[in-house]
């Protein structure tokens, strides 16, 4: 992988790290070490593990490997979704894309942004059940870790 997700869409897939690798053991025994307050999802696409979908919209990633497979119950957070590797999902589909992989929290650098994401998320969780079960989970997730952390 040679590209920076925030500025290209180009050089980001990752072809070598499978599930098992040593990159992603490594996450695992943190995770289990002590649970870290949030795991960022990066925005790169790995192709021995899900070959056409960037890593925070990846439900065999998010929920599969990290949620499941950890175990780990705590926030996920997204790379920034106003970042050029993202740059052709439409705007409102940003954040369903997170949700429904599993994710939590959308990271955004451009305010322009929010809106659409917020109206994306709202539209879906109105005409989908399950969907808006999933909204309700990551919610109680943020919710806790800002309990945890005093915020509230």
């Amino acid at each position: 992988m040679q590209g920076n997700t925030d500025f290209t869409a180009d050089g980001i897939t990752d072809t070598s790290t499978t599930s098992d690798s040593a990159q992603i053991q490594a996450f695992t025994t943190a995770i289990k070490q002590g649970k870290p307050a949030m795991v960022m999802m990066s925005l790169a696409t790995y192709s021995q593990i899900d070959p056409n979908t960037p890593a925070a919209f990846s439900h065999k990633i998010v929920t599969d490997i990290l949620r499941n497979g950890t175990p780990y119950d705590g926030v996920v957070i997204s790379d920034s979704l106003s970042a050029s590797a993202v740059g052709n999902v439409a705007t409102d589909q940003l954040g369903v894309r997170l949700i429904e992989a599993g994710g939590d929290l959308a990271c955004v650098n451009s305010p322009d942004y929010t809106q659409p994401i917020v109206d994306g998320i709202r539209e879906k969780a109105a005409t989908d059940a399950d969907f808006a079960a999933q909204v309700t989970a990551s919610a109680k997730r943020v919710i806790k870790l800002k309990i945890e952390l005093g915020l509230i």
